[in-house]
């Protein structure tokens, strides 16, 4: 029986991968900051960014570390910068230290950010392509990459950097789904940012946790990088009218022309090499905002 590592398993992405782990008969451990007592799967409280990551390493064994953790919030990396270096690259130093010391032969999944390549200069973009962050967020991420080649080069870790584009469904109360769900809830009409015609490449979570597993499983001797989306580009304003669809909502989506702070324009990624280790989506764009409009409206009374 494979054992597992998921750092912020109690976050969107990271409850995902438990749940796909244990799905897989994985021994499952998870470690984040939440005050919750999972029963699924065992479960520590504990901050990644301090040195207690030593000692709780300290005489473990597992195959795999999926490091989940993290702010994904550019709107807060452009108002707290130093915030978010904590959080998505200061981390990481303790992280990786902790496991060079304890688990030198681990492989280490680390969840970087389609953030990095900024406004890409050509479409799809592949792994290759030049690093350009238009944000806080993206250069800490860019960063914290740096810090995973320094310690795949100098103490041989075995790592796999994962950039992820648009990851949604059930459980995600942030980002453009979240927030067009909460501000047309008991209105007509929506205002969004820019143009409308600005593109993303959306990749259902549930897809996101399988694809992380399949890299994990990928053992390397060095440093590999992978793209995880879709592979396919739809527009900001056509995303939303199917998400209203999905609600069986009808509403007015209107565009107030102005590009917000750290938003990239347009994003379509380049799968080729994420599915060259076997990893096909199961899920279509329609499929998944169907689970999500379910969600949402399941939590309509609570908000």
């Amino acid at each position: 029986m494979k054992s597992i590592l998921i750092l912020g398993s109690e976050g969107f992405i990271g409850s995902h991968v438990v749940q796909a782990a244990l799905r897989k008969g994985y021994r499952v451990q998870g470690i984040d900051i939440a005050d919750r007592s999972p029963s699924r799967y065992q479960y520590e409280k504990l901050s990644i960014a301090s040195s207690d990551m030593e000692s709780f390493l300290k005489g473990k064994n597992y195959d795999m570390v999926i490091n989940c953790a993290g702010s994904g919030n550019v709107g807060f990396s452009v108002q707290h910068p130093l915030g978010d270096f904590d959080f998505n690259t200061r981390s990481v130093m303790f992280v990786l230290e902790a496991i060079r010391k304890h688990l030198p032969g681990v492989q280490y999944v680390h969840l970087s950010s389609a953030a990095v390549y900024g406004n890409p200069s050509q479409l799809p973009v592949d792994e290759g392509h030049p690093i350009r962050p238009v944000s806080p967020y993206g250069y800490h991420k860019w960063l914290s990459e740096i810090i995973c080649g320094e310690y795949a080069a100098l103490y041989h870790l075995r790592i796999s950097v994962v950039r992820p584009f648009s990851v949604y469904g059930p459980g995600l109360q942030k980002q453009l789904l979240w927030d067009v769900f909460q501000r047309s809830r008991h209105t007509n009409e929506v205002t969004l940012w820019g143009t409308g015609e600005e593109t993303r490449d959306f990749i259902f979570v549930e897809d996101a946790a399988t694809a992380l597993l399949v890299i994990g499983d990928k053992t390397g001797d060095h440093l590999e990088t992978y793209n995880l989306a879709s592979g396919v580009s739809i527009s900001v304003k056509e995303v939303v009218q199917q998400l209203f669809s999905a609600l069986g909502w009808e509403r007015v989506i209107n565009c107030n022309q102005e590009i917000r702070e750290g938003d990239p324009r347009f994003w379509q990624a380049d799968i080729t090499k994420l599915q060259g280790i076997g990893f096909r989506p199961s899920f279509c764009l329609k499929e998944g905002l169907l689970q999500t409009a379910a969600w949402m409206k399941g939590m309509e009374n609570s908000l």
